[in-house]
C-alpha cells in the first residue's frame, strides 16, 4: 500500500505543470469527496459499454474460474484468440484517438 501511495503521489507530480497544481491535485485527491449532482452526473458518464464489458470480465476473472476451465482442452486456443483480440483492440483504439496513456508521450 505505501509503494502505491508513492507512485501515485509521484506520478501527479510528475504530469503537474507547477508545484502548486500538483498539491492542488493531491487535496483533491484525498479530500472533498460527495456526491452533489455534479459529481453523479460524472459518475455516469464514466459507465461507458466499454467499461462496462472490461468491469465483467474483471469480475470473472478475479474469481477462480480458471481453475475450472483451464482442464478443458478449448482452453488454450480461445485463450490465445481472446488476448489477440485483446492487443488488436488496443492498437487501434490508441491509433484512433487522440489520448495517449503513456508516460512519456508528453516529451
Amino acid at each position: 500500500m505505501y509503494a502505491l501511495l508513492v507512485v501515485c503521489i509521484g506520478f501527479v507530480f510528475f504530469r503537474a505543470e507547477t508545484m502548486a497544481q500538483g498539491c492542488f491535485w493531491v487535496r483533491k485527491m484525498f479530500t472533498g469527496f460527495g456526491w452533489n449532482a455534479g459529481a453523479m452526473s460524472f459518475a455516469l458518464q464514466q459507465m461507458t459499454p466499454v467499461f462496462l464489458v472490461t468491469l465483467a470480465g474483471a469480475l470473472i476473472a478475479c474469481c477462480p474460474v480458471k481453475k475450472l476451465i483451464s482442464e478443458k482442452k478449448w482452453y488454450g486456443p480461445v485463450a490465445y484468440v481472446c488476448s489477440l483480440a485483446g492487443l488488436v483492440i488496443c492498437i487501434l483504439s490508441l491509433a484512433s484517438g487522440t489520448y495517449n496513456p503513456f508516460i512519456y508521450f508528453r516529451f
